[in-house]
């Protein structure tokens, strides 16, 4: 199943998971994300798919920091990340747009980057 996803959905969302990101404890980040999520899509099943979609993303950013810190697209530290406008939209374009199948085997960091700068000029 999915869902449409508007881009300003998705930044707004997108927004809330990194602040919440430096102000939360672990261990209760994902139900105040599940609740934030709850509020903002009143279909239960719907809000938590944009949320699997959006910790996805947050989770592959983690993983590939470093080849979007080696393409000047993210700075990062020990303690945060901030990456680009052209980093959000290439991963709204694949995790907000693919099937679930797809979004299990997610692109390797050198697709995202080539699609985060495709966006620079944007």
């Amino acid at each position: 199943m999915s869902y449409a996803y508007p881009l300003k959905d998705w930044l707004t969302d997108w927004d809330w998971i990194m602040q919440s990101s430096l102000t939360l404890k672990r261990e209760t980040s994902t139900d105040a994300a599940r609740k934030y999520f709850r509020s903002r899509y009143h279909d239960v099943a719907e809000a938590d798919w944009k949320l699997d979609r959006q910790l996805r993303a947050y989770h592959y950013v983690e993983k590939h920091i470093a080849s979007f810190e080696e393409a000047s697209l993210a700075i990062s530290s020990s303690k945060q990340a901030t990456i680009g406008r052209q980093v959000n939209l290439a991963l709204f374009r694949f995790f907000s747009h693919a099937t679930d199948e797809q979004v299990v085997n997610e692109p390797p960091p050198e697709i995202m980057v080539a699609a985060a700068k495709e966006h620079e000029n944007d």
